[in-house]
């Protein structure tokens, strides 16, 4: 359901019991509105949800938050699921897996994120990101996760100490690696 906030609540259902399925382009249930949604809610209930789907939100240039609060456990954010969105600095958390290009073309300038796995690819086209701040003790980071936006990135935040860190910067060439933060 959209509200008149522009929120999109997405409540799960014995038939959508595993997250939010795989679209191509234009063929979400929701693209006439997608110019209208500024937050995506997902109200998981008994099922939890486990990911958003290819192309969920793709194109929603006023999306700037996204709620998981609810849910029961990791969600995989697939394959251009939140492509094209508005949001500038996102706090994505509770993430099991970052899929390739799945925020390709997004708005965003800074990014804080908890996950476990970040394919490669990730952040192509992010052409205004500067900023990342990871918030898990531990992750597996591909070391191209930064293909695409390789001088653009310039400060990586890890709650990690120096000499723990595998592959970094993970092909952000300009960036420069922060040891244990906090977000």
């Amino acid at each position: 359901e959209l509200y008149n906030d522009g929120t999109l609540e997405l409540a799960n259902t014995a038939t959508w019991k595993v997250g939010v399925p795989n679209y191509t382009d234009g063929e979400q249930p929701w693209y006439e509105h997608m110019s209208n949604i500024r937050k995506v809610k997902i109200n998981a209930g008994n099922f939890g949800l486990d990911k958003l789907g290819d192309y969920a939100f793709y194109g929603a240039t006023n999306l700037t938050e996204l709620d998981f609060s609810e849910n029961t456990g990791a969600v995989t954010i697939n394959q251009y699921a939140l492509g094209n969105c508005g949001f500038t600095t996102p706090t994505i958390e509770n993430v099991y897996k970052v899929d390739t290009n799945a925020f390709n073309g997004s708005s965003m300038t800074e990014i804080t994120l908890g996950a476990e796995v970040l394919s490669y690819n990730v952040f192509a086209g992010c052409d205004s990101l500067t900023t990342v701040k990871f918030t898990n003790d531990t992750m597996t980071i591909d070391s191209n996760t930064f293909y695409g936006v390789r001088g653009l990135v310039t400060d990586i935040y890890v709650p990690w100490s120096e000499g723990t860190v595998h592959l970094a910067p993970w092909g952000a060439t300009n960036a420069t690696i922060h040891y244990n933060t906090t977000t």
